[in-house]
């Protein structure tokens, strides 16, 4: 959604039985039927209008909406996402609406603030037809109101609401049928399939879109749009929410362990450890560098890397060890410095799905000599764009990671070392900075789902549901289970609007970029049964209980639980 005045397309604006004023914000393929007037009202993506229907000033109706005809929304209104409004629906906020005042004056908008009161209907509402919805009242998720309703007081979230006025005939099912007759005559149209999408960066957005685009402003005024201010006041943002001393911004987590390693002088001949089990990019930055990737399997319980045999796997030419905090859980970081220091070899922490996840109440990245982040748009702190960050308590390490990051100048036009142009964009670091003041409070939305997830997936066997160490803080980047009939699963959630991921499908030392350093399948067990097992399900602050509700109900259907 656009969040400007929107510009009316051209073929609207010749619409003569269309009346839309400038001001009003249209998401992406609004669908508009003949007959409506629009003014200072705000839409979303993918939302249909029917005929004759009116949306006043302030108002605002979220994303895949649809509003039937002669349905008349006051100002102020708020309509959340997926929510299907019948036909003559009529949205009041004004309790005691008067023609006149008491001067006898025909009344006018100052008259009516003073008794304005907030009208708000949640997420996946389904209204029938000829409802009246009185002022000050707030519709909770899911609920359904029957046709020919008058509501007069709060409705809860999934509940069935019906009368006049409008009472609880009982709680909503998600397994709705309306051939049941008391429950057809409470809507005139559910839809009880949901839409459940894995990632959706598009609510986080709306929640803050107006932050967003004045830190876009300022970025576009000052033309600051490679590395510069704006980077500058994430960096020292991202590390004191970190606890370090420094940070570096850079255009990816890929980029971010390159330099890392590139700083401490890893280089041909010299080998790295890291974990089978992660995203291709730890091993690839490691190449990138011409040292060779020595991979470690993965622990049974939280699928990190296996501190026991990390020391099998050092040699005379072992220069660091990577671990990753994977899935937004800290890895066993402690056991790992105490084998890095006694080997006297760089232990250097992935934390590209951890942003402030903890250890004993120590934030990651602040353990190891540095901590590589990823600012991909899907992370716990996302960019708009790519994006990533090194950091460290060590100034020397610092003033070389800027260089590098910047064709390996720390002075214009004089360059000490072979570098890259790894620069941060100004735009990210803006957007960042902007981000991660929510950051904590995301945390704990995602935290929470997961506990919700774990309630309502408690009972079924055959997922084994993901656990978390007692001293640590998990930050849930991913809700990842282990299944039995991965693949039937899959297609069974997404033929019901549910959409999962696989984290990851191939361990990497089976990866083909790897195939000339020989390893054979079942050397590393753990990693390469998980592949097959894991399964990533719907994980965001945003995702509802009724939305976490609905894949816990069609995952125990698949097992028939």
């Amino acid at each position: 959604m656009k969040n400007s005045k929107t510009i009316i397309p051209e073929q609207l604006k010749k619409n003569q039985y269309l009346s839309i004023s400038d001001n009003v914000i249209l998401g992406n393929d609004v669908k508009l039927a003949k007959y409506i007037n629009l003014y200072g009202c705000e839409i979303g993506d993918f939302t249909k209008i029917g005929a004759f229907v009116e949306i006043q000033k302030n108002a605002k109706v979220g994303m895949n909406c649809k509003i039937s005809s002669h349905t008349f929304v006051c100002d102020g209104v708020e309509i959340g996402n997926n929510c299907f409004i019948g036909h003559s629906v009529v949205f009041i906020n004004d309790n005691y609406p008067k023609s006149v005042n008491l001067d006898g004056k025909m009344e006018s908008e100052d008259d009516w603030k003073g008794r304005y009161v907030k009208t708000k209907i949640h997420d996946n509402v389904s209204i029938g037809s000829n409802v009246t919805i009185l002022g000050s009242v707030e519709i909770g998720e899911g609920a359904i109101i029957g046709a020919g309703s008058v509501v007069t007081k709060n409705v809860p979230a999934r509940q069935i609401w019906a009368g006049n006025p409008a009472k609880k005939l009982r709680d909503v099912d998600v397994e709705i049928k309306l051939t049941d007759k008391k429950s057809a005559s409470c809507a005139q149209s559910v839809s009880n399939k949901i839409n459940v999408n894995f990632v959706d960066l598009k609510r986080q957005y709306h929640t803050i879109k107006e932050e967003i685009h004045t830190a876009i402003d300022n970025v576009i005024g000052k033309t600051a749009f490679a590395a510069g201010p704006f980077v500058k006041e994430f960096e020292e943002n991202f590390a004191k929410a970190h606890d370090v001393s420094y940070c570096v911004g850079v255009n990816s987590g890929t980029s971010a362990l390159h330099i890392a390693m590139m700083a401490l002088g890893i280089t041909h001949g010299d080998e790295v450890i890291v974990p089978a089990n992660t995203f291709f990019a730890t091993p690839e930055a490691v190449s990138l560098t011409g040292a060779i990737p020595v991979f470690v399997d993965c622990e049974d319980r939280f699928y990190n890397i296996d501190v026991k045999q990390i020391e099998k796997a050092i040699s005379a030419k072992t220069k660091a060890i990577i671990p990753v905090h994977l899935y937004g859980q800290a890895a066993s970081i402690l056991e790992l410095k105490k084998i890095a220091d006694k080997h006297k070899i760089h232990l250097i922490e992935d934390c590209a799905q951890s942003q402030l996840a903890t250890l004993d109440g120590k934030k990651v990245g602040s353990f190891g000599i540095m901590g590589c982040f990823s600012f991909y748009p899907g992370k716990n702190l996302g960019a708009y764009g790519e994006a990533g960050a090194v950091t460290t308590n060590d100034s020397e390490l610092y003033a070389k990671l800027l260089a590098l990051r910047d064709h390996g100048s720390s002075k214009k036009y004089y360059h000490d070392y072979l570098g890259h142009n790894y620069r941060m964009e100004g735009l990210q670091g803006a957007i960042l900075n902007v981000k991660l003041k929510y950051l904590d409070e995301w945390n704990e939305k995602r935290r929470n789902n997961a506990h919700l997830y774990k309630k309502h997936l408690e009972d079924c066997d055959q997922i084994i549901l993901p656990e978390e160490f007692s001293n640590a803080k998990h930050v849930y980047h991913l809700f990842i289970v282990r299944v039995q009939r991965r693949e039937e699963l899959i297609k069974y959630l997404q033929d019901n609007g549910i959409h999962t991921g696989i984290h990851y499908p191939i361990p990497c030392h089976l990866q083909n970029a790897y195939k000339f350093l020989d390893y054979k399948k079942g050397s590393l067990v753990n990693s390469e049964r998980f592949a097959d097992e894991i399964l990533s399900l719907p994980m965001y602050p945003e995702l509802t209980e009724e939305e976490i509700k609905y894949v816990s109900l069609f995952v125990k259907k698949f097992y028939k639980i």
